[in-house]
Protein backbone atom coordinates (compact mmCIF):
# COMPACT_ATOMS: atom_id res chain seq x y z
CA UNK A 1 0.00 0.00 0.00
CA UNK A 2 1.17 3.52 -0.81
CA UNK A 3 -0.50 6.69 0.38
CA UNK A 4 -1.80 9.41 -1.89
CA UNK A 5 -0.22 12.82 -1.45
CA UNK A 6 -2.98 15.16 -0.27
CA UNK A 7 -2.19 18.81 0.39
CA UNK A 8 -3.62 20.31 3.56
CA UNK A 9 -4.96 23.34 1.68
CA UNK A 10 -6.74 21.32 -1.02
CA UNK A 11 -10.59 21.21 -1.15
CA UNK A 12 -10.38 17.41 -1.32
CA UNK A 13 -8.61 17.32 2.06
CA UNK A 14 -11.39 19.33 3.72
CA UNK A 15 -14.12 17.25 2.08
CA UNK A 16 -12.58 13.94 3.19
CA UNK A 17 -12.14 15.20 6.73
CA UNK A 18 -15.82 16.10 6.91
CA UNK A 19 -16.92 12.69 5.58
CA UNK A 20 -14.63 10.88 8.02
CA UNK A 21 -15.74 13.02 10.96
CA UNK A 22 -19.41 12.29 10.19
CA UNK A 23 -18.78 8.55 10.42
CA UNK A 24 -16.69 8.92 13.55
CA UNK A 25 -19.44 10.90 15.25
CA UNK A 26 -22.15 8.29 14.81
CA UNK A 27 -19.77 5.46 15.71
CA UNK A 28 -18.69 7.13 18.97
CA UNK A 29 -22.26 7.97 19.92
CA UNK A 30 -23.23 4.31 19.63
CA UNK A 31 -20.08 2.93 21.27
CA UNK A 32 -20.33 5.24 24.30
CA UNK A 33 -23.46 3.39 25.40
CA UNK A 34 -21.34 0.31 26.09
CA UNK A 35 -18.47 2.05 27.85
CA UNK A 36 -20.19 2.33 31.24
CA UNK A 37 -20.78 -1.42 31.26
CA UNK A 38 -17.15 -2.07 30.32
CA UNK A 39 -15.93 0.23 33.09
CA UNK A 40 -17.94 -1.80 35.59
CA UNK A 41 -16.33 -4.96 34.18
CA UNK A 42 -12.88 -3.43 34.77
CA UNK A 43 -13.86 -2.64 38.37
CA UNK A 44 -15.12 -6.18 38.97
CA UNK A 45 -12.27 -8.11 37.40
CA UNK A 46 -9.52 -7.22 39.84
CA UNK A 47 -7.56 -9.40 42.21
CA UNK A 48 -7.53 -6.77 44.95
CA UNK A 49 -9.49 -3.68 46.01
CA UNK A 50 -8.23 -0.41 47.52
CA UNK A 51 -8.67 0.04 51.25
CA UNK A 52 -11.74 2.08 52.11
CA UNK A 53 -11.61 5.01 54.51
CA UNK A 54 -13.70 3.26 57.16
CA UNK A 55 -11.48 0.19 57.06
CA UNK A 56 -8.42 2.41 57.42
CA UNK A 57 -9.87 3.93 60.60
CA UNK A 58 -10.57 0.46 61.99
CA UNK A 59 -7.04 -0.68 61.20
CA UNK A 60 -5.60 2.40 62.91
CA UNK A 61 -7.53 1.69 66.13
CA UNK A 62 -6.64 -1.98 66.00
CA UNK A 63 -2.91 -1.40 65.47
CA UNK A 64 -2.37 1.62 67.73
CA UNK A 65 -5.01 1.28 70.44
CA UNK A 66 -5.41 -2.49 70.63
CA UNK A 67 -9.14 -2.22 70.11
CA UNK A 68 -10.57 -5.28 68.28
CA UNK A 69 -12.28 -4.14 65.12
CA UNK A 70 -13.88 -5.83 62.17
CA UNK A 71 -12.61 -5.41 58.63
CA UNK A 72 -14.22 -5.83 55.21
CA UNK A 73 -13.04 -8.83 53.22
CA UNK A 74 -13.92 -8.89 49.54
CA UNK A 75 -13.59 -12.13 47.61
CA UNK A 76 -12.83 -11.60 43.87
CA UNK A 77 -15.31 -14.26 42.79
CA UNK A 78 -15.85 -12.82 39.31
CA UNK A 79 -12.10 -12.68 38.70
CA UNK A 80 -11.79 -16.33 39.70
CA UNK A 81 -14.61 -17.39 37.38
CA UNK A 82 -13.14 -15.62 34.37
CA UNK A 83 -9.62 -16.90 35.10
CA UNK A 84 -10.94 -20.46 35.19
CA UNK A 85 -12.84 -20.03 31.93
CA UNK A 86 -9.85 -18.36 30.27
CA UNK A 87 -7.57 -21.23 31.30
CA UNK A 88 -9.99 -23.69 29.71
CA UNK A 89 -10.27 -21.68 26.48
CA UNK A 90 -6.50 -21.32 26.22
CA UNK A 91 -5.96 -25.04 26.76
CA UNK A 92 -8.54 -25.97 24.13
CA UNK A 93 -7.57 -23.51 21.40
CA UNK A 94 -3.93 -22.57 22.02
CA UNK A 95 -2.26 -25.71 23.36
CA UNK A 96 -2.20 -27.51 20.01
CA UNK A 97 0.98 -27.73 17.98
CA UNK A 98 0.69 -26.11 15.55
CA UNK A 99 -2.04 -23.79 16.79
CA UNK A 100 -3.52 -23.44 13.29
CA UNK A 101 -4.25 -26.79 11.67
CA UNK A 102 -5.54 -27.28 8.13
CA UNK A 103 -7.14 -29.84 5.85
CA UNK A 104 -7.13 -29.89 2.06
CA UNK A 105 -10.48 -28.98 0.46
CA UNK A 106 -9.74 -29.77 -3.16
CA UNK A 107 -7.65 -32.91 -3.03
CA UNK A 108 -4.38 -31.28 -2.01
CA UNK A 109 -1.59 -33.66 -1.07
CA UNK A 110 -0.61 -34.04 2.58
CA UNK A 111 2.76 -32.40 1.91
CA UNK A 112 1.04 -29.25 0.68
CA UNK A 113 -1.13 -29.12 3.80
CA UNK A 114 1.91 -29.57 6.03
CA UNK A 115 3.74 -26.82 4.16
CA UNK A 116 0.90 -24.38 4.85
CA UNK A 117 0.84 -25.38 8.53
CA UNK A 118 4.61 -24.89 8.78
CA UNK A 119 4.39 -21.44 7.20
CA UNK A 120 1.60 -20.28 9.50
CA UNK A 121 3.36 -21.81 12.52
CA UNK A 122 6.43 -19.74 11.64
CA UNK A 123 4.30 -16.58 11.56
CA UNK A 124 2.71 -17.43 14.92
CA UNK A 125 6.07 -18.09 16.57
CA UNK A 126 8.36 -15.50 14.98
CA UNK A 127 5.56 -12.95 14.58
CA UNK A 128 4.88 -13.25 18.36
CA UNK A 129 1.18 -13.98 17.95
CA UNK A 130 0.65 -16.14 21.05
CA UNK A 131 0.51 -13.29 23.56
CA UNK A 132 -2.12 -11.35 21.53
CA UNK A 133 -4.12 -14.59 21.26
CA UNK A 134 -4.21 -14.97 25.06
CA UNK A 135 -5.27 -11.34 25.57
CA UNK A 136 -7.87 -11.73 22.81
CA UNK A 137 -9.55 -14.54 24.73
CA UNK A 138 -9.30 -12.59 28.00
CA UNK A 139 -10.94 -9.48 26.52
CA UNK A 140 -13.77 -11.61 25.14
CA UNK A 141 -14.59 -12.82 28.62
CA UNK A 142 -13.95 -9.50 30.33
CA UNK A 143 -15.81 -7.12 28.04
CA UNK A 144 -17.96 -9.53 26.06
CA UNK A 145 -15.97 -8.72 22.92
CA UNK A 146 -12.35 -9.27 21.94
CA UNK A 147 -10.74 -7.48 18.99
CA UNK A 148 -7.63 -8.60 17.16
CA UNK A 149 -6.01 -6.53 14.42
CA UNK A 150 -3.81 -7.98 11.69
CA UNK A 151 -1.47 -6.64 9.03
CA UNK A 152 1.28 -7.73 6.68
CA UNK A 153 4.64 -6.82 8.16
CA UNK A 154 7.92 -6.39 6.32
CA UNK A 155 10.52 -5.26 8.83
CA UNK A 156 13.60 -3.33 7.82
CA UNK A 157 16.10 -2.89 10.63
CA UNK A 158 18.47 0.08 10.43
CA UNK A 159 21.46 0.23 12.74
CA UNK A 160 24.66 2.21 13.06
CA UNK A 161 28.21 1.09 13.62
CA UNK A 162 31.63 2.70 13.79
CA UNK A 163 34.19 1.32 11.34
CA UNK A 164 37.85 2.09 10.74
CA UNK A 165 38.52 3.07 7.13
CA UNK A 166 41.61 4.31 5.31
CA UNK A 167 41.57 7.66 3.53
CA UNK A 168 42.84 6.95 -0.04
CA UNK A 169 44.36 10.43 -0.36
CA UNK A 170 46.32 10.63 2.89
CA UNK A 171 46.66 6.95 3.74
CA UNK A 172 45.58 7.71 7.29
CA UNK A 173 43.05 5.57 9.13
CA UNK A 174 40.02 7.20 10.65
CA UNK A 175 36.83 6.18 12.40
CA UNK A 176 33.66 6.62 10.38
CA UNK A 177 30.08 6.11 11.53
CA UNK A 178 28.14 3.99 9.05
CA UNK A 179 24.43 3.14 8.76
CA UNK A 180 23.34 -0.27 7.57
CA UNK A 181 20.01 -1.91 6.82
CA UNK A 182 19.02 -5.56 7.08
CA UNK A 183 15.73 -7.26 6.34
CA UNK A 184 13.85 -8.65 9.32
CA UNK A 185 10.64 -10.58 9.75
CA UNK A 186 8.17 -10.70 6.86
CA UNK A 187 4.70 -12.12 7.34
CA UNK A 188 1.39 -11.61 9.13
CA UNK A 189 1.38 -9.93 12.53
CA UNK A 190 -1.50 -9.54 14.95
CA UNK A 191 -2.09 -7.06 17.78
CA UNK A 192 -4.75 -6.44 20.42
CA UNK A 193 -7.20 -3.56 20.25
CA UNK A 194 -8.81 -2.17 23.38
CA UNK A 195 -12.61 -2.39 22.93
CA UNK A 196 -12.76 1.27 24.00
CA UNK A 197 -10.70 2.09 20.89
CA UNK A 198 -12.82 0.12 18.42
CA UNK A 199 -15.66 1.93 16.61
CA UNK A 200 -17.44 -0.22 14.01
CA UNK A 201 -20.38 0.86 11.88
CA UNK A 202 -23.35 1.03 14.33
CA UNK A 203 -25.82 0.11 11.58
CA UNK A 204 -24.73 -3.53 11.89
CA UNK A 205 -24.00 -5.68 14.93
CA UNK A 206 -20.43 -5.94 16.17
CA UNK A 207 -20.28 -9.59 15.16
CA UNK A 208 -21.28 -8.62 11.60
CA UNK A 209 -18.89 -5.65 11.35
CA UNK A 210 -17.52 -7.00 8.06
CA UNK A 211 -20.90 -6.13 6.50
CA UNK A 212 -20.67 -2.51 7.66
CA UNK A 213 -19.40 0.46 5.72
CA UNK A 214 -16.53 1.40 8.01
CA UNK A 215 -14.44 0.53 11.07
CA UNK A 216 -12.55 3.23 12.97
CA UNK A 217 -9.76 2.49 15.45
CA UNK A 218 -8.09 4.89 17.87
CA UNK A 219 -4.31 4.48 17.92
CA UNK A 220 -1.45 5.99 19.90
CA UNK A 221 1.89 5.72 18.10
CA UNK A 222 5.34 6.82 19.12
CA UNK A 223 7.10 9.29 16.86
CA UNK A 224 9.56 6.58 15.80
CA UNK A 225 6.70 4.35 14.62
CA UNK A 226 5.23 7.27 12.69
CA UNK A 227 8.55 7.77 10.90
CA UNK A 228 8.79 4.07 10.10
CA UNK A 229 5.33 4.15 8.54
CA UNK A 230 6.26 7.20 6.52
CA UNK A 231 9.30 5.40 5.10
CA UNK A 232 7.11 2.38 4.28
CA UNK A 233 4.87 4.69 2.23
CA UNK A 234 1.81 4.81 4.52
CA UNK A 235 2.04 8.39 5.84
CA UNK A 236 2.56 11.89 4.47
CA UNK A 237 2.16 15.50 5.68
CA UNK A 238 4.45 14.81 8.64
CA UNK A 239 5.93 18.30 8.31
CA UNK A 240 2.59 19.53 9.70
CA UNK A 241 2.83 17.09 12.60
CA UNK A 242 5.74 18.76 14.38
CA UNK A 243 3.66 20.59 16.98
CA UNK A 244 0.85 19.23 19.12
CA UNK A 245 -1.31 17.87 16.32
CA UNK A 246 -3.16 14.90 17.73
CA UNK A 247 -0.99 14.53 20.83
CA UNK A 248 -2.33 13.02 24.01
CA UNK A 249 -1.82 13.77 27.70
CA UNK A 250 -2.16 10.14 28.69
CA UNK A 251 -5.68 10.30 30.11
CA UNK A 252 -8.46 8.14 28.72
CA UNK A 253 -11.94 9.56 28.76
CA UNK A 254 -13.54 6.13 28.35
CA UNK A 255 -11.49 3.50 30.14
CA UNK A 256 -9.83 3.56 33.55
CA UNK A 257 -6.49 2.89 31.87
CA UNK A 258 -3.91 5.67 32.04
CA UNK A 259 -0.75 6.42 30.12
CA UNK A 260 2.17 8.64 31.14
CA UNK A 261 2.07 12.27 30.06
CA UNK A 262 4.80 12.72 27.42
CA UNK A 263 4.02 16.25 26.27
CA UNK A 264 6.92 17.80 28.19
CA UNK A 265 9.63 15.69 26.52
CA UNK A 266 11.92 17.68 24.22
CA UNK A 267 13.85 16.28 21.27
CA UNK A 268 16.93 17.64 19.51
CA UNK A 269 16.55 19.04 16.00
CA UNK A 270 20.13 19.44 14.86
CA UNK A 271 21.77 22.84 15.01
CA UNK A 272 18.44 24.53 15.67
CA UNK A 273 18.34 23.21 19.23
CA UNK A 274 15.12 21.61 20.46
CA UNK A 275 11.66 21.37 19.00
CA UNK A 276 8.39 20.41 20.81
CA UNK A 277 7.44 17.63 18.42
CA UNK A 278 5.15 15.03 20.00
CA UNK A 279 6.51 11.93 21.70
CA UNK A 280 3.18 10.14 21.18
CA UNK A 281 0.71 10.86 18.40
CA UNK A 282 -2.97 10.02 18.82
CA UNK A 283 -4.63 9.10 15.53
CA UNK A 284 -7.87 7.78 14.07
CA UNK A 285 -7.33 4.95 11.60
CA UNK A 286 -10.47 4.90 9.46
CA UNK A 287 -11.10 1.78 7.35
CA UNK A 288 -13.88 2.62 4.90
CA UNK A 289 -15.63 0.57 2.22
CA UNK A 290 -16.15 3.44 -0.21
CA UNK A 291 -17.14 4.07 -3.83
CA UNK A 292 -14.10 5.70 -5.48
CA UNK A 293 -16.18 7.79 -7.90
CA UNK A 294 -18.04 9.42 -4.99
CA UNK A 295 -14.86 10.20 -3.05
CA UNK A 296 -12.89 11.51 -6.02
CA UNK A 297 -10.53 8.53 -5.93
CA UNK A 298 -11.15 7.18 -9.42
CA UNK A 299 -13.87 6.36 -11.91
CA UNK A 300 -14.95 3.02 -10.44
CA UNK A 301 -18.51 2.85 -9.09
CA UNK A 302 -17.88 -0.44 -7.26
CA UNK A 303 -16.98 -0.39 -3.53
CA UNK A 304 -13.33 -0.63 -2.52
CA UNK A 305 -11.71 -0.61 0.91
CA UNK A 306 -9.43 2.29 1.81
CA UNK A 307 -7.79 3.34 5.05
CA UNK A 308 -7.46 7.01 6.06
CA UNK A 309 -5.31 8.10 8.99
CA UNK A 310 -6.25 11.42 10.59
CA UNK A 311 -5.15 13.23 13.73
CA UNK A 312 -7.21 12.92 16.90
CA UNK A 313 -8.71 16.40 16.44
CA UNK A 314 -9.73 15.55 12.84
CA UNK A 315 -7.72 18.43 11.43
CA UNK A 316 -5.06 16.68 9.33
CA UNK A 317 -4.96 13.62 7.07
CA UNK A 318 -1.58 11.90 7.15
CA UNK A 319 -2.49 8.74 5.23
CA UNK A 320 -4.86 7.70 2.42
CA UNK A 321 -4.17 4.18 1.15
CA UNK A 322 -6.14 1.56 -0.76
CA UNK A 323 -6.21 -1.77 1.01
CA UNK A 324 -4.53 -3.78 -1.69
CA UNK A 325 -5.65 -7.13 -0.21
CA UNK A 326 -7.43 -9.61 -2.47
CA UNK A 327 -9.64 -10.97 0.34
CA UNK A 328 -11.57 -7.67 0.49
CA UNK A 329 -12.14 -7.85 4.27
CA UNK A 330 -11.49 -5.43 7.11
CA UNK A 331 -8.24 -6.30 8.87
CA UNK A 332 -9.80 -7.24 12.20
CA UNK A 333 -11.10 -10.33 13.96
CA UNK A 334 -13.90 -9.98 16.54
CA UNK A 335 -14.54 -12.65 19.15
CA UNK A 336 -17.89 -12.65 20.96
CA UNK A 337 -18.46 -15.38 23.58
CA UNK A 338 -21.94 -16.59 24.38
CA UNK A 339 -21.57 -15.32 27.95
CA UNK A 340 -21.10 -11.56 27.91
CA UNK A 341 -18.96 -9.83 30.50
CA UNK A 342 -20.97 -8.22 33.28
CA UNK A 343 -24.04 -9.84 31.79
CA UNK A 344 -24.32 -13.48 32.82
CA UNK A 345 -21.15 -13.42 34.92
CA UNK A 346 -21.56 -12.93 38.64
CA UNK A 347 -22.78 -9.36 38.94
CA UNK A 348 -20.79 -8.45 41.99
CA UNK A 349 -17.97 -9.31 44.33
CA UNK A 350 -19.02 -11.52 47.23
CA UNK A 351 -18.65 -9.35 50.32
CA UNK A 352 -18.29 -10.60 53.86
CA UNK A 353 -17.53 -8.94 57.16
CA UNK A 354 -15.43 -11.05 59.45
CA UNK A 355 -13.29 -10.38 62.51
CA UNK A 356 -9.55 -10.63 62.16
Amino acid sequence: MMTLQIALESPQHAQWLQMIEDRLRIARKSANKKHDKWKKAEDLLVGYVPEQELDAQRRHKRDNQGVPKYTTIKIPYTMALLSTAHTYWANVFLSRSPVHQYNGRHGEAEQQVLAVEALVAYEVEVGLAMAPYYVWLWDAGKYGVGILGEYWCKEVIEYGEVAQVQDPTTGMSQLVQMTKQVEGYEGVKVYNINPFDFYPDPRVTVGNFQSGEFVIVRKELSWNDVLRRQRAGYYMNLDRLTTYYGTTDGTREESHLERPDTRSILYPSGAAGFTPRPAMVCLWECHIDLIPAEWGLGSSAFPQKWVFTVTHDCSLIIGACPYGYAHGKFLFEVLEPEIEAYGQWNRGIVEQVEPL
